[in-house]
């Protein structure tokens, strides 16, 4: 058993001091080479953000310079400075139970180089570790320092424009995980397992955080407030009480076997299955818990979350809708409107080599007037899903039958770009049905 929480703090208010005192003892450096329009960026990431920094654990952290105004003069004085600083942390870091500063600590980095991912030979590790940064607030008492530390909207901006400059350069599709990790975990290490769990619940929060406008504050949760989000966002309200508990406690039994496997390196999950670390109920759990990350969560991500995020942005940049939740199901994705007049939501059904056909669900007083009309018909209705071992409510659509009605609007192809998008809602949703 770690103590995260106490970890947490101690590191938390270390970095704080020490890289307030830094700032104020470099000042005349600072003013000299960094202008006021340059903001300082310092920032926590990986597991001291996601809530599983234990006792022996490095430290994620790094400090970013914004030089799309003007430009800072970072090599010589300042670059030297501020590696002496690494090289005296990684020493106090130990004295509050970590091991070390990680190597991503040494360089001041520039939001420039960052969003042209110049020499980076893994760019979703870089997305993923600055996306799910944290700023860092130094205590700090200079005025002229103050001036040049990044707000919080300065931080939201960089990591919208982060995820913007990595969807025009590499696309929309999520990112890849090692989907034989969640089908037969016993043959990875713990370690792994959770890299691959973090790295799909922050894959899924990056894809829906932007179109949703809460994109820093669901990124800074901790990694069991997101998995929260993601049950809400995958399963229907009486799925989600059936199963929330099984999905937290397996989380929070990977994170200390994890922890407890860090004295023996690189041993399979079998390996402590085998020496009664982890038993055959735990196992089970564990395996049905990654089950649903991958039938539930990252096969239907990778199904539809491309067409769902285009139609997003054109609802909400062209059509000035207001979104309020996005969801996926096994079998189709959705976007529900906030308080609009005639529409629900918008649901999104795989059809062959790649289509997708867009329905829309729309309030009772528009329904009755649809349904006179030639538009193609599916019904909701709720279904028993067991593939989990355990019977879950979940929604369907059938083509007849009874249930809340939607209507067809359009068929959508998998690489259909936003123009060809705007103008189908447009004309379907604005000047037939006028429902815009």
């Amino acid at each position: 058993m770690t103590d995260s929480s106490g970890v947490k703090k101690r590191a938390t208010t270390l970095i704080e001091k020490e890289l307030g005192e830094w700032l104020e003892k470099n000042k005349s450096v600072i003013i000299e080479r960094i202008p006021v329009k340059c903001k300082i960026l310092p920032v926590f990431s990986g597991s001291i953000v996601e809530g599983f920094l234990g006792i022996g654990s490095d430290l994620d952290f790094s400090l970013i310079i914004d030089d799309r105004e003007e430009k800072p003069r970072i090599k010589g004085k300042l670059s030297k400075a501020f590696k002496h600083f690494i090289d005296t942390l990684n020493m106090k870091v130990r004295e509050v139970g970590l091991d070390h500063v990680c190597r991503m600590a040494y360089k001041i980095r520039t939001t420039t180089y960052l969003l042209a991912f110049e020499k980076c030979k893994n760019p979703q590790f870089g997305v993923d570790y600055f996306l799910f940064s944290k700023l860092i607030n130094p205590r700090i008492k200079s005025g002229e320092i103050k001036d040049r530390l990044a707000s919080p909207e300065d931080f939201r901006e960089f990591k919208e424009s982060l995820q913007e400059e990595y969807r025009r350069k590499y696309g929309y599709k999520p990112f890849e995980v090692k989907a034989s990790v969640l089908v037969e975990p016993e043959r990875f290490s713990p370690k792994r397992i959770y890299r691959e769990l973090q790295l799909l619940i922050n894959t899924f929060i990056m894809t829906y955080g932007l179109e949703e406008k809460r994109l820093t504050e669901k990124m800074e949760k901790e990694l069991q407030i997101k998995v929260k989000e993601i049950l809400r966002s995958t399963l229907m309200r009486e799925a989600v009480r059936i199963i929330e508990p099984e999905v937290i406690d397996s989380l929070e039994n990977i994170k200390k076997l994890k922890e407890y496997a860090k004295k023996s390196k690189r041993k399979r999950l079998s390996f402590y299955v085998r020496s009664g670390s982890i038993e055959d109920e735990e196992l089970n759990k564990l395996k049905r818990v990654l089950h649903y990350f991958k039938e539930f969560v990252y096969d239907p991500l990778l199904r539809f979350s491309e067409v769902q995020v285009k139609l997003a942005d054109v609802l909400l940049n062209t059509l000035n809708a207001e979104i309020q939740w996005l969801g996926l199901r096994k079998d189709h994705a959705y976007i529900t409107l906030h308080n609009h007049a005639n529409i629900v939501c918008l649901d999104i059904i795989p059809q062959e080599r790649g289509k997708f056909d867009v329905y829309v669900k729309v309030k009772k007083k528009v329904e009755k007037e649809l349904l006179n009309t030639s538009c193609e018909k599916i019904f909701e209705k709720t279904i028993k899903d067991s593939s989990l071992g355990i019977p879950l409510p979940c929604k369907t659509h059938h083509r007849s039958g009874r249930g809340r009605v939607h209507f067809k609007l359009f068929t959508l192809g998998e690489g259909d770009n936003h123009l060809v998008i705007e103008e189908k809602l447009k004309t379907k949703l604005c000047d037939r049905l006028s429902l815009f």
